[in-house]
């Protein structure tokens, strides 16, 4: 049993609501693809950016939501429709339930994607499910006389699986310092070792916290499993890794 379709169905993102509230419309998509570009370029080599190509994320994004589409609408209606023609296909379906899920023999019930309550929710006006910066609206409305005021009034908090937590104590997986080591890095030429020692230095040190923490910790996995895809296709290696020294 899982949450997923919340964000769609009762509108309970707390970063749709702040970008509805400052901006009118402005995609969640395009804004995390943005974060997420922000925190990696800083680790790329010189070399690998003269590579890579100058498009801007907002004429890809473009080229998937057409203007037409969202004329109408209200603020929050748009960052719904987006978030059902970019996120929900390419992320929430993909790695977060459905394949995952089924990759591991696991078959998911995720009832706010249960066609009954989308259908009923989805065309419900606005204020039911954003009212002023209060979210899940709708949801807290229902449950007022059955859950504790704390509960019902808190900020959404959600929760993740430690990413980086099995990798930063002493009985880790070889691997782990061979994709990240100096040599590695410095051969492969991506990215920029300096940079990926001090991150991890930081993480290990707890200087990050938050939002901080997390963008670091994906910066990390990214240059990882980067470094893991060059191994296999690029250098063409299967072969067991050297021993780390």
């Amino acid at each position: 049993m899982a949450k997923k379709g919340f964000d769609l169905t009762l509108s309970t993102h707390h970063l749709r609501r702040e970008m509805m509230v400052r901006y009118g419309y402005y995609p969640i998509s395009l804004a995390n693809i943005q974060a997420m570009m922000k925190i990696t370029q800083q680790a790329f080599t010189k070399d690998f950016i003269a590579m890579l190509p100058s498009t801007d994320p907002k004429s890809i994004y473009a080229e998937h939501m057409l203007d037409k589409e969202v004329l109408g609408l209200t603020p929050l209606d748009q960052n719904r429709l987006e978030f059902m023609k970019t996120t929900l296909p390419a992320y929430v379906l993909q790695h977060l339930s459905g394949k995952m899920e089924m990759a591991h023999s696991i078959e998911g019930r995720l009832p706010f994607f249960d066609l009954p309550v989308m259908d009923y929710a989805l065309p419900l006006p606005n204020y039911y499910h954003l009212f002023g910066m209060t979210e899940k609206n709708l949801l807290k409305i229902a449950f007022k006389n059955i859950l504790p005021r704390y509960i019902l009034q808190r900020t959404k908090y959600g929760y993740a699986a430690p990413v980086l937590n099995p990798f930063l104590v002493k009985k880790r997986p070889e691997f782990f310092d061979y994709f990240l080591s100096k040599k590695v890095v410095q051969e492969n030429n991506i990215f920029c070792f300096n940079d990926i020692a001090q991150t991890l230095k930081d993480l290990k040190s707890r200087t990050f916290e938050g939002q901080a923490e997390i963008l670091s910790e994906r910066k990390i996995m990214f240059v990882l499993s980067t470094h893991l895809l060059y191994d296999m296709f690029i250098k063409k290696r299967f072969q067991p890794l050297p021993t780390y020294q």
